[in-house]
């Protein structure tokens, strides 16, 4: 047990949590636009199996080129998640069970596209692995414990820290962001104001889909360098709980991103050194700590207090209330 307590495995531990928290930060950061905008989007599960599938199609078929792979996943995303904003803007179907169908959807498309052109039995090797692979930076890189801890990732670890100073400038700092929040606050004003809801909320939606597709892209083409189906194992409901513990900012996301990503990793190097505690039962942990996050701030008047948008799930017909 003594051995637990090493730097080396400390370090593990912080750099595992970084790079399982990122497939938890393109998404959630993804939802906080859509849900700011008033939009709930459970599907983000299915829209993240889209979109590692077609990542990993797209680097296979583009002869292992990782960057295209990457590209195609995210769009892939992006166009999925046309469908929940189609039925819940445009039809003002039910949000929840929209988004429920969205995560059916994906799971059983991804199976079967995946089984019958046997993806998942295919391993690519990259021609362009740049970006891909762990990158170790100049100088901070050696440095102990904190240099492996927090300098040696791949590109798309950093993009994804990047991304979220760009998403709150987007949000907090331009006009486009100030429409986003109106349509989630409050939809009529918006409207009475000449904003197009409906379009804004579109875009809102596409945005998350987009981050999503991101999300489910960036597993099979980085750790594990494969597919296989369910291959997210319920990171899009994680990055749903997420928006809600991070209040619906940005800034965030992040901790809970890499909060969540330790623990994950933490059952995993608990694991390697061999500790007896059932896998079944660490395998559970990021899960049931999601439960907790659910339960301690899914009442309504916790999230209104929280930050939740005024007119989150609620859909808008111009006009109406």
């Amino acid at each position: 047990m003594g051995e637990m307590l090493e730097l080396s495995f400390w370090a593990a531990v912080l750099a595992g949590a970084i790079r399982m928290g990122t497939p938890l930060l393109f998404p959630t950061l993804g939802e906080i636009i859509c849900e700011r905008a008033g939009v709930l989007n459970l599907g983000v599960e299915g829209m993240m199996l889209v979109g590692s599938l077609a990542g990993y199609m797209g680097a296979y078929y583009s002869g292992g080129n990782a960057w295209i792979g990457f590209g195609i996943g995210i769009l892939a995303g992006g166009v999925f998640s046309l469908i929940h904003a189609f039925l819940t803007i445009s039809l003002k179907a039910d949000q929840v069970i929209s988004g429920v169908m969205l995560v059916l959807l994906g799971v059983g498309l991804t199976d079967f596209v995946g089984t019958s052109t046997q993806i998942s039995s295919q391993v690519v090797t990259w021609t362009q692995r740049w970006g891909f692979d762990t990158l170790s930076t100049p100088v901070l890189g050696g440095v102990p414990f904190f240099g492996k801890a927090f300098f040696q990732h791949d590109l798309l670890v950093y993009l994804g820290l990047a991304l979220v100073p760009l998403v709150w400038l987007l949000l907090y700092k331009t006009r486009l962001g100030l429409a986003i929040t109106a349509a989630g606050e409050s939809p009529a004003t918006a409207d009475t104001l000449g904003l197009n809801v409906a379009r804004i909320r579109y875009l809102s939606v596409f945005l998350g889909g987009l981050l999503a597709g991101a999300g489910g892209a960036y597993i099979p083409l980085t750790g594990l360098k494969s597919w296989q189906p369910f291959i997210t194992s319920g990171r899009g409901w994680i990055a749903v709980a997420l928006v809600i513990f991070s209040f619906w900012k940005p800034q965030r996301a992040v901790v809970g991103a890499f909060l969540f990503g330790g623990i994950i990793s933490l059952q995993i190097q608990l694991q390697t050194k061999g500790v007896p505690i059932p896998s079944d039962l660490m395998n559970m942990l990021p899960y049931l700590a999601t439960i907790v996050v659910l339960v301690l701030l899914s009442r309504g008047h916790t999230l209104r207090r929280v930050g939740a948008p005024s007119a989150l799930g609620l859909p808008y017909e111009r006009g109406g209330e």
